[in-house]
């Protein structure tokens, strides 16, 4: 037989989510926003990732259920031998070393979730505030924009992950290169622009870099701390949050010029229907950015 069928999986639906909420996501903005600005917009985007501690508290209370608390060995401590001795000093220099290893790791751990953040809302804050450039230049996003996208992965995994390429991974990407290439150079003939040309590669060069090397450095995290992509994002919502309305305390105070999240918040969240209208906003994206995970 040429085709095989097997039984259907619900769970192959699961890949629909992220494009059926991002949809969904631009209805319930339209609920509650009437004066967007970048910063507010920024704010509430990684305000969502907060929302990850419920997959966070689910998952922790399963593997509880799981531990297996192992047992105590009884000695007695009135007839010590030699050997017991030695044997204790062995085991307080390994606890000691073992506790230095955790204390260098959780060190680690945090410099890199610091600079995740970092890198994350430097995305982000690119996206928008050039954003008129996505729009003006939205011509190269399925061409110049994929193609930088496919250079810069394959970059970072392999200095970054050490991931290898096999024959028919560098075939796949020829024939993908090549096709985009002739859409390049179709679009470059179409648009008669040169300072648009070169405009919009600089800004998809640079929007692929920050993208590209912010989803490798977070897989880097994930595979060398052992942690989950949940846990991950609720970490970088909760420093960039933080980092955010630092930021806007001091510009509504002295330069409000500047500020957005405590004007977003006069502007749109009017009444107690706002309000909840501004959570349901929250989840929806939240689901709509767990294809991250």
């Amino acid at each position: 037989m040429w085709i095989e069928c097997f039984e259907f999986n619900f769970k192959l639906l699961i890949i629909l989510i992220f494009p059926v909420f991002r949809r969904i996501e631009d209805y319930t903005k339209q609920l509650y926003i009437t004066e967007e600005n970048a910063l507010f917009k920024t704010f509430r985007y990684f305000l969502c990732h907060i929302f990850a501690v419920i997959i966070i508290l689910i998952s922790y209370k399963k593997d509880e259920k799981g531990i297996i608390v192992p047992l105590e060995i009884s000695r007695e401590d009135s007839d010590p031998s030699p050997k017991l001795s030695f044997n204790s000093f062995m085991i307080n220099e390994i606890d000691e070393l073992k506790r230095k290893n955790i204390k260098k790791r959780k060190l680690k751990s945090t410099i890199s979730l610091l600079i995740l953040s970092a890198n994350g809302l430097l995305c982000y804050l690119y996206r928008l505030f050039f954003n008129y450039a996505d729009k003006y230049f939205g011509f190269g996003k399925q061409s110049i924009g994929i193609f930088f996208d496919i250079g810069f992965y394959i970059f970072f995994s392999y200095f970054i992950l050490n991931q290898k390429l096999y024959k028919h991974n560098w075939a796949s990407l020829g024939i993908i290169s090549f096709i985009i290439l002739i859409l390049i150079i179709i679009t470059t003939i179409s648009i008669k622009d040169t300072n648009q040309i070169i405009i919009s590669i600089g800004y998809y060069f640079f929007y692929s870099l920050f993208f590209s090397l912010y989803d490798v450095l977070g897989k880097k995290y994930m595979v060398y701390f052992y942690k989950t992509p949940y846990f991950m994002i609720f970490i970088i919502g909760i420093i960039n949050v933080f980092l955010l309305l630092v930021f806007d305390l001091f510009a509504y105070f002295f330069n409000r010029e500047i500020s957005g999240i405590i004007i977003g918040f006069k502007n749109n969240i009017t009444s107690t229907l706002n309000f909840f209208e501004f959570i349901l906003d929250l989840i929806v994206e939240f689901i709509g950015i767990l294809e991250f995970g």
